[in-house]
């Protein structure tokens, strides 16, 4: 397995690097010992043709093994880790080395001594603040060396020096975290520099600087959160809406929210009965949308009468599964696994509606998938309704973080549907989601949509981008992933872009602004990280050889006496019509047979 990020080429020379692994993949003596499979690896893992290539923007080395070795668990054969052991994203590897079941040989990419450095290690800060008020940004910096340190901090908006604070280090003393408040005094994206000054003699300096931005907005979106009873999925909803923090959410009794629903966008009730009465009334008279989610405890019979959204005929209860309609067109969703998700709480029954819908899931019960929804939308006389028909979806939050160690997918389909039903703004053909700013990596993604609002999945799509700066321009094909289209691209120039996604040759089309943030996680290192890669090859039971002892690695795996080789045969191949010798005897022979049995009486 070889690292393919961008920090190999920052360690080492990477022509130098691919002859070295070239050579020792092509090894006739190992490649009669072992059938040698060949592996890169960034942030995901890849099979490699032998050419290499280092522009990985993250590297995620705990993936990479772990993915390996389960690729092989029915073999025992030696995994040759090619790496710096600096890892950007994921899991710590350290911390799983104990769970790889085959032995990790490391063969360390870089320089191995260390040198003095100060570095921006972390900055910390809301993606969001509220225009006239003040946001904490949090900065971690980290300091490695033998002596003393005075140096100084600076936080900078354009040209303009908005903090300013001197720390000292030493090899006691090693870490410093600035904890700043700046005042959001403007709207839209704000840009900042964080810096530490530089070293005597510091090798790596792209680590002293970290970009920062932050969107100014005028207000919060603000939910009401209705029950009258108390239940795990209203704190799930409530985490789930705030992970956005232009939301805010209020949990409360009906009684509560009397005389108050103007100050709310949304409001979602949760298991609404007979105690929702004079609320449901003051909803309709405004016209609110809602997000109704129902369970054990909803009255179906009063649910029935006040509103005329939705409506149930309700029959037994069931433990009922998630099953995702690929025909859900309202908005965009990115791969999310709903199969994984467990059972709700619900009742089966008839479900007829009043005005347009679009099931975003079916319900699945005893693996049989029905027709029927468990979460749909609605729009009926300009306003927008959503419907979950079931309780327990704080188990759902909770697998997501059990299979992705993150809440991002539950959150996703939360937060989507409060954008969605927040707003009444008219459904488009071509719908487009974009950020404001990235750091790194730009991800847009866009649905387009025929007359009849089914996602077209042959449609093209292409994206403009143009910078703002420089003016240049550059067009680019959207890929079609699942049931969207996705730009994704880490090599454009930091800078400030104004884009236009393009269909139906231009027919349909949607423009925005974004800007991106310099930002390179792998600058962060100038070393290889040796003594992290020794732990992992010692607790697989590995070893660890630096690069220019690639030959000590050769000699050690041919040696070994603890991998079986792997069986090889060869087979000749020869034309009989060449062995004209053998084919007169063979035909004598048989002749001779054949008279002697005909003399005798056998034929």
């Amino acid at each position: 397995m070889v690292d393919g990020s961008s920090s190999i080429t920052k360690i080492t020379d990477t022509t130098q690097l691919k002859d070295v692994i070239n050579n020792f993949i092509q090894d006739k003596d190992l490649k009669n010992k072992y059938d040698i499979q060949t592996y890169r690896f960034s942030k995901d893992v890849q099979t490699e043709n032998n050419t290499f290539s280092f522009k990985g923007d993250i590297t995620d080395i705990s993936n990479a093994i772990t993915t390996v070795d389960g690729m092989y668990s029915d073999s025992t054969a030696p995994i040759v880790l090619c790496t710096d052991g600096n890892q950007t994203y994921g899991l710590d590897y350290e911390y799983i080395a104990n769970k790889i079941q085959h032995p990790i040989y490391s063969l360390v990419v870089g320089d191995t001594i260390q040198y003095e450095d100060i570095r921006i290690a972390k900055i910390n800060v809301n993606n969001y603040a509220f225009y006239d008020n003040e946001f904490p940004v949090e900065i971690f910096l980290k300091y490695k060396g033998n002596s003393d340190k005075d140096l100084t901090f600076k936080i900078k908006s354009g040209s303009n020096t908005v903090y300013s604070e001197a720390i000292s280090f030493s090899p006691e003393n090693s870490s410093s975290k600035v904890e700043v408040l700046l005042k959001a005094n403007k709207f839209g994206v704000l840009r900042y520099m964080a810096s530490i000054s530089e070293l005597n003699d510091e090798k790596n300096t792209a680590n002293n600087k970290g970009n920062f931005a932050v969107e100014v907005l005028d207000q919060k979106t603000k939910i009401a959160l209705v029950s009258d009873i108390i239940h795990p999925d209203l704190g799930a909803l409530k985490k789930s809406i705030e992970s956005n923090e232009q939301r805010t959410v209020v949990i409360g009794s009906p009684s509560e929210f009397i005389d108050k629903l103007n100050d709310f966008q949304l409001v979602i009730l949760y298991q609404p009965v007979e105690s929702f009465k004079n609320l449901y009334k003051q909803i309709n008279s405004f016209q609110k949308n809602t997000f109704i989610v129902t369970g054990s405890k909803t009255d179906w019979d009063f649910l029935n009468k006040i509103q005329n959204d939705v409506f149930k005929d309700i029959s037994n209860q069931e433990e009922i599964t998630p099953a995702y309609n690929s025909g859900f067109t309202t908005f965009i969703l990115n791969d999310i696994p709903f199969e994984k998700f467990p059972p709700l709480k619900g009742y089966l029954g008839n479900v007829t509606f009043k005005g347009n819908y679009d099931i975003l899931l079916q319900q699945k019960v005893r693996n049989i998938t029905l027709e029927d929804p468990l979460l749909v939308t609605i729009e009926n006389n300009n306003r927008r309704c959503a419907v979950l028909f079931g309780e327990n979806s704080w188990r759902w939050r909770a697998k997501t973080f059990l299979e992705a160690g993150n809440f991002k997918e539950y959150d996703q389909l939360i937060n989507k549907l409060v954008f969605y039903l927040a707003s009444n703004k008219k459904k488009e053909r071509l719908q487009v989601e974009a950020k404001n700013f990235y750091y790194g990596t730009v991800l847009i993604d866009a649905a387009y949509f025929n007359k009849n609002y089914e996602l077209d999945t042959n449609a093209s799509l292409s994206i403009k981008l143009k910078n703002k700066e420089s003016g240049e321009a550059q067009e680019y094909q959207m890929q079609f992933k699942n049931s969207y289209f996705e730009f994704t691209n880490n090599t454009i120039t930091p800078g400030t872009y104004d884009y236009t996604v393009l269909a139906a040759n231009g027919d349909f089309k949607k423009s925005g602004t974004f800007t991106l943030i310099p930002f390179s996680v792998e600058d962060q290192f100038y070393n290889a990280n040796y003594n992290k890669l020794a732990k992992l090859a010692n607790t697989t039971n590995g070893k660890t050889f630096l690069l220019q002892n690639v030959d000590a690695l050769k000699r050690e795996l041919i040696a070994t006496e603890l991998y079986k080789p792997v069986q090889k045969s060869s087979e000749k191949i020869s034309p009989l019509v060449s062995w004209k010798l053998l084919l007169f005897v063979l035909a004598f022979l048989l002749g001779i047979e054949w008279f002697l049995r005909k003399y005798f009486g056998h034929i």
